[in-house]
């Protein structure tokens, strides 16, 4: 990693880069991009969420025995796996 910075152009790297100018021109339309982006994932993972917990919670309360035991494997399965939390 040394070798590789003491090698570098470091003038081309802030020609290309670092250059402010830049910058200023295409951060504010990163930052709407990437607004939009962030409410429509958001969006569909809730929509995606709420329908796939809605119709394990039907199969569950179902009469339909085939149901009722896929939906409360599928539950069962993650609600037994481990969380990954980073505290």
């Amino acid at each position: 990693m040394v070798v590789v910075a003491l090698l570098a152009d470091w003038a081309a790297i802030q020609r290309s880069f670092l250059n402010l100018d830049v910058a200023r021109e295409g951060l504010p339309e990163l930052f709407t991009v990437a607004l939009r982006n962030t409410v429509i994932y958001t969006a569909c993972g809730y929509a995606v969420g709420f329908v796939l917990g809605l119709g394990l919670a039907l199969m569950r309360l179902s009469p339909v025995g085939p149901y009722r035991w896929i939906a409360t494997v599928y539950i069962e399965v993650f609600r037994g796996c481990p969380r990954w939390s980073s505290s």
